[in-house]
């Protein structure tokens, strides 16, 4: 008789931020589309869309799973998911660095006038966005290290860096959330006409459309971290989302 498995708390963590994450794109794209009269089906079409990225994303997973993988190609790919989260580390570590050098310019600029309250805001917003930053990093080469190493660190930290960036980007999905963030008071003061029309056609869209772009490779990364093929290089057991019961006859 099969064994019933129940889902750990790692794994509805997972679940919960995946279809977060897949619930965030079908927004996204359903608001993309455009068409005012099918707006009035805009839940409908969500669910529909979600749906089909589930079964697309179900259906790729069950077709990785049942190859038959050489310890080779996993090997291979484990190493490729390593110079992938390195890659992010050094990103992440030169967007720390530039938020370090954007406070200085920020400081000796002259012409950006704004006010006391506004300024200790700015401040406090770059220290922070600096520390993620840089925490991230961290996070993204234990990740490398980790997987290079066949190291089960390794893959907990890539699933970490993972779900965190999940969390914390699906939220720039939205085109008004974007201009707030990017269009605040003190500095939409300090933009001319030409400036804000530039910011409204192509930055903000291309913004949004870079958040779409990261939210899709966290989900392939997400897919491909819990192949069974990978968990089992990794030295982990096939399953960690789930916890056997105990047998019964």
């Amino acid at each position: 008789m099969p064994i019933p498995r129940k889902i750990s708390w790692t794994g509805w963590l997972l679940v919960l931020v995946y279809f977060g994450g897949l619930t965030a794109i079908s927004t996204f794209v359903v608001h993309k589309i455009g068409i005012e009269e099918l707006l009035f089906y805009e839940v409908f079409l969500k669910v529909l869309l979600f749906t089909a990225i589930v079964y697309i994303l179900t259906s790729v997973h069950n077709s990785l799973e049942n190859k038959n993988w050489t310890e080779r190609r996993s090997n291979m790919i484990i190493k490729t998911l390593a110079v992938v989260f390195a890659i992010i580390g050094a990103g992440y570590m030169f967007l720390g660095l530039g938020q370090i050098l954007s406070l200085d310019v920020y400081a000796n600029d002259a012409t950006f006038e704004v006010e006391l309250h506004e300024q200790d805001q700015t401040v406090h917003g770059v220290y922070v966005f600096t520390v993620a930053f840089f925490t991230s990093s961290v996070i993204a080469f234990s990740a490398a290290a980790g997987l290079w190493r066949h190291h089960k660190l390794g893959w907990y930290s890539g699933i970490a860096l993972v779900l965190a960036q999940i969390i914390a980007i699906t939220g720039f999905l939205d085109e008004e959330r974007v201009r707030h963030f990017l269009l605040a008071e003190s500095v939409n003061e300090q933009l001319t006409a030409s400036d804000l029309e530039t910011m409204e056609e192509l930055v903000i869209p291309l913004f949004t459309g870079t958040v779409f772009a990261a939210v899709v490779t966290n989900m392939v990364l997400v897919t491909i971290l819990t192949l069974p093929a990978i968990l089992s290089s990794m030295k982990m057991p096939p399953d960690v989302f789930s916890s056997r019961i105990r047998k019964g006859h």
